[in-house]
C-alpha cells in the first residue's frame, strides 16, 4: 500500500513537473551561399556572389522541418495547417538569400501550405535598421565607437600578431596557381575575415580552396571570433542598437500572452521567426554568453542556417512561466551563472535593459543631443 501511494505521488510530481512550450522565438541565419567578397577560384558557382545555393535551400528547409517536429508535432504549439495567421509572426531581411531562406523554412514548417497564404513581414529596403543597424552607412552614430576600437592597443596588438603569424602563409596559399596576386601589406583583420568567409563557403560546398593547414584554419577562426566579438560588436552601443528591434518585438510578444492580457491571447503570436544574418546572431550571443567562452569556441562563429531559439515554458509546479534558450538545438547556458533557465519576468527584464528606445533617432543623431551613453544606463 505504501509503495503504491509512493508511486502515485511520484507519478503526480512527474506529471506536474512536465513543462509545455507556450511560445517560441527563432532567429536564424540564412542557408549556405556563394562567397560574397573573395572566391579562391572564380567560376565555381552558377549563382551570383552572395546568393543562396541549393545546399542553402536544403539547410533552411531542414531547419523548418526540425522546428515542425518539435513545436508543431511534439508540443502542439500551433496548428499544422496555419489556420490562424495570428499564431505565427515572420519577419525577414529583404536580401535575396534571406528571402529565399524564409520561404524554405516555411516549406519545412508547413509542407502542405501554399506559401502565398503565409504572411511575411519584410524589413525596410532602404536604410534597414531592423537587421542592419550595425552598418555605418545605416547608422553613422556607431562609427566613432568602431574607430576607437581600431585605435586601441588591443586591436593593434592583435593586428600585429596575425601579421606575423598568419598573413604570410595566407598570401602564399592564396597566390598559388597564379589566380591572385596578394601581398602581406594588402591584408588586415577585416580583409582576412572576408577571405576566410569565402573559404567557409567553399568548404561546405566541396569547392576548391587554399590548402590551409589545420593550425592555420584554427588561427583564422581565432581571428574571426576576435573580430566579431571584440571589434564588430565589441562596443556596447553597436551590440544594443543591433539587438534592439528584435528584442523589442520579443519583449512585446511575451507581454502579449501574460495573464494581464488574456483578452489579447488569440491575437498573440505563439511562434515568431526572424530571418536574419550572422551579424544578427552574434550580438545576441554576446549578450547571453560570457566573452571568454565566445572567444575560445569556434561554434560561436554562426554556421549557415544556425539558429537561436528562445522557448517560453509553463509547468504546474511554477506559476511563473520560465525561459530557456537554445543555440542550434542545444540548451545555451546563460550569462556568468551558466543558467539553464530563468523566469519569464527575469528574461523580459534582461530584454528591456538591452533595448534602445528609438534606434532610428539614435542612428541619425536626433537622440544624441544629450550624452549618448545615457541611453544605455537604464
Amino acid at each position: 500500500m505504501r509503495l503504491r501511494v509512493a508511486f502515485f505521488f511520484f507519478g503526480l510530481l512527474f506529471h506536474l513537473s512536465i513543462s509545455k512550450v507556450i511560445q517560441t522565438f527563432t532567429i536564424f541565419r540564412h542557408g549556405a551561399r556563394t562567397p560574397s567578397h573573395f572566391n579562391f577560384e572564380p567560376g565555381q558557382y552558377t549563382q551570383k556572389p552572395g546568393d543562396l545555393t541549393d545546399l542553402g535551400k536544403q539547410q533552411t528547409r531542414e531547419l523548418g522541418e526540425r522546428l515542425r517536429r518539435k513545436y508543431i508535432e511534439g508540443e502542439k504549439l500551433i496548428s499544422p495547417e496555419y489556420d490562424n495567421k495570428h499564431q505565427v509572426f515572420v519577419k525577414s531581411s529583404v536580401l535575396l538569400r534571406t528571402n529565399e531562406s524564409t520561404a524554405h523554412v516555411l516549406k519545412g514548417l508547413f509542407p502542405n501550405k501554399n506559401l502565398n497564404d503565409i504572411t511575411v513581414n519584410y524589413a525596410c529596403t532602404v536604410r534597414d535598421l531592423y537587421y542592419h543597424a550595425h552598418k555605418e552607412a545605416n547608422c553613422p552614430f556607431i562609427a566613432p565607437a568602431l574607430e576607437n576600437v581600431k585605435r586601441s592597443d588591443e586591436y593593434l596588438s592583435m593586428e600585429s600578431y596575425f601579421r606575423r603569424n598568419l598573413y604570410p602563409t595566407m598570401v602564399q596559399k592564396i597566390n598559388e596557381g597564379g589566380r591572385h596576386n596578394y601581398t602581406v601589406d594588402m591584408l588586415n583583420m577585416v580583409q582576412a575575415k572576408r577571405i576566410f568567409d569565402g573559404y567557409k563557403c567553399n568548404s561546405v560546398h566541396g569547392k576548391k580552396n587554399p590548402n590551409y593547414s589545420k593550425e592555420e584554419v584554427e588561427m583564422l577562426y581565432k581571428l574571426n571570433l576576435w573580430l566579431l566579438y571584440r571589434y564588430n560588436f565589441g562596443p556596447e552601443i553597436v551590440q544594443k542598437l543591433t539587438n534592439s528591434p528584435v528584442f523589442e518585438d520579443i519583449y512585446n510578444f511575451m507581454d502579449c500572452i501574460t495573464d494581464a492580457n488574456k483578452h489579447m491571447h488569440d491575437m498573440c503570436p505563439r511562434m515568431a521567426l526572424f530571418s536574419a544574418h550572422d551579424f544578427n546572431l552574434v550580438p545576441i550571443l554576446k549578450s547571453l554568453v560570457p566573452l571568454n567562452k565566445l572567444l575560445n569556441d569556434k561554434q560561436y562563429v554562426p554556421p549557415f542556417a544556425s539558429d537561436i531559439t528562445i522557448e517560453v515554458h509553463q509547468d504546474h509546479l511554477n506559476e511563473e512561466p520560465w525561459v530557456q534558450v537554445l543555440y542550434n538545438g542545444k540548451v545555451l547556458p546563460l550569462w556568468e551563472g551558466n543558467l539553464k533557465r530563468v523566469s519569464r519576468t527575469e528574461f523580459r527584464r534582461f530584454l528591456k535593459i538591452n533595448i534602445v528606445p528609438n534606434v532610428a533617432a539614435t542612428c541619425t543623431g536626433e537622440a544624441a543631443e544629450v550624452d549618448p551613453r545615457s541611453i544605455f544606463l537604464n
